[in-house]
């Protein structure tokens, strides 16, 4: 079993989000460690901190996903799958700076607290839209369900989470 989860080759969605899980912990840590390290050490503003602190984790997170999660090591289009990781790493990085501006001033959280709950909210758009645009299985049908998901879940967390900036400032002006 453990052999199954951790070392061979797999397309089973569920082992594949058992190690993005395992693998994401691993970027988190990384991110968490740099965006404390570069703003209270470094004294660089908190979202700028946040946005380098990211394109790190997205590094870490490429090298893990591709060569253990995804199975994609032996792809030998190294360039387009770091692009791939690059765009959703760049959507991704466009919502949690949005999202961090917002909630440290709109919903005055600290930053930190913002970081994880934005890290939280993302990690399911990224495995999908990584495992959509990194998958050369057939069935696009299930591609399609998996990236529609995703979408779906992100346009229902902008929903709550505009909704709570809106009643949060509604509170705030009384």
């Amino acid at each position: 079993m453990i052999e199954k989860l951790l070392k061979e080759q797999t397309n089973n969605t569920l082992i594949q989000i058992f190690r993005y899980t395992l693998s994401g912990a691993i970027s988190v840590t990384v991110d968490i460690y740099f965006l404390l390290f570069f703003t209270e050490v470094m004294g660089i503003h908190f979202l700028l901190s946040a946005a380098m602190a990211y394109v790190l984790s997205v590094i870490v997170n490429y090298m893990t996903s591709i060569n253990w999660v995804f199975n994609q090591h032996n792809n030998r289009n190294v360039a387009a799958q770091l692009g791939i990781f690059m765009i959703t790493g760049l959507i991704c990085l466009c919502i949690l700076e949005s999202a961090m501006w917002h909630l440290t001033h709109a919903a005055h959280f600290h930053y930190m607290e913002a970081k994880i709950f934005i890290m939280l909210a993302t990690s399911l758009l990224n495995f999908h839209l990584r495992r959509y645009l990194l998958s050369t299985a057939q069935g696009g049908l299930r591609k399609i369900h998996s990236f529609s998901s995703a979408i779906r879940f992100i346009a229902s967390s902008k929903a709550a989470i505009s909704l709570s900036f809106s009643n949060s400032s509604k509170d705030v002006s009384k």
